[in-house]
């Protein structure tokens, strides 16, 4: 009330910032290559498979429960023929698109087996210390390449132009605040699955209404963290802000103008998942998949630009907002 007793302009615009986005992605539309090679590579390239350790670890479990309760064997041999098609799919290389921020990717979730060309090149892994290596070494490229999708993509949505000298200038800054980032999101998914864990099990085994009230009200708790820092990957591209000031700039917009901000999240969130569906509807070995990788890494970089659009709005937006009910100055870096 106090803001618009000031004559504050509304919020960020949803509609401005979709329409930003994809306007700059179609000028500058050599920027669905990040997305839509990472795709390619997955698809046609050549693949990291565990096939032999995850049937060894398959056959020590069966060994092992060989003896158990009927209910156990049972459940055991039903989940084996999903673990066998598991080993004969799993490609250790979707590793490359990495969360929660990565170079968005539609043939991670399909894992092909499969292509137009045959089946592909097969690189196999039996040893754990080879699939920690692995996963290690290609999710640090999987995050390098995303500091660079992400800087590129902030330069055509914000000041619509791509300067690659200047994204490889800072291209090792930003991804060291993304490294940190993914370290403490990995370190918090960990510590809040404890509890997790126990309070679902306790849900399956017990059915209590008690521990479904306190599950619901632990994910709500874990909502309430998770939203307000959705902007942290804006904070660090755009305004080049360290981990720690980019989140708490971002819990501040966030919090600011949270209706329009969940809005557009919800909308990108919808859109994306919802034209997924139609970009997955070719078979694996088919041509016409080339139309879904190309489709899919069009919307999700346009969404991304639309992110950045509306990042730079709502950040300006708060920063007039706190400077007219605020008489003290702030530190809030508007960006054109």
């Amino acid at each position: 009330m106090t803001i618009q007793s000031q004559g504050m302009q509304p919020p960020p615009s949803l509609m401005a910032a979709l329409r930003g986005g994809f306007n700059a992605i179609t000028n500058h539309i050599g920027l669905i290559l990040f997305p839509a090679g990472l795709d390619l590579l997955l698809w046609m390239g050549p693949q990291v498979r565990l096939t032999q350790l995850i049937r060894s670890i398959i056959d020590q479990m069966v060994e092992f429960y060989a003896t158990a309760e009927m209910d156990t064997v049972e459940l055991l041999t039903a989940g084996e023929e999903m673990w066998s098609i598991l080993a004969e799919s799993f490609n250790l290389a979707i590793a490359l698109r990495t969360y929660p921020i990565g170079v968005f990717s539609l043939m991670s979730s399909r894992l092909p087996v499969e292509t137009p060309l045959g089946e592909p090149l097969v690189w196999e892994i039996d040893g754990v210390g080879g699939v920690l290596l692995g996963w290690l070494v290609i999710s640090a490229l999987g995050l390098a390449a995303a500091a660079l999708y992400f800087k590129v993509v902030s330069q055509a949505a914000m000041q619509n132009q791509v300067n690659f000298a200047e994204a490889l200038f800072q291209w090792r800054w930003t991804f060291l605040q993304f490294l940190l980032l993914m370290v403490i999101w990995i370190a918090f998914i960990l510590l809040m699955g404890i509890p997790g864990s126990i309070l679902l099990s306790l849900m399956v085994v017990t059915s209590s209404p008690v521990i479904l009230c306190v599950l619901v009200l632990f994910l709500a708790f874990l909502f309430s963290v998770f939203i307000p820092l959705l902007l942290t990957p804006h904070g660090i591209v755009a305004s080049e802000k360290p981990v720690f000031e980019a989140a708490k700039s971002s819990i501040r917009t966030v919090r600011m103008t949270l209706p329009a901000t969940s809005l557009f999240f919800l909308v990108a969130v919808m859109l994306s998942e919802g034209l997924d569906i139609l970009w997955r509807v070719p078979a694996e070995n088919s041509w016409l998949t080339l139309v879904g990788i190309f489709g899919h890494a069009f919307i999700t970089t346009g969404l991304l630009a639309a992110s950045f659009i509306f990042y730079r709005d709502a950040n300006n937006w708060v920063a007039g907002a706190i400077e007219k009910i605020s008489p003290d100055p702030i530190d809030v870096e508007i960006k054109t």
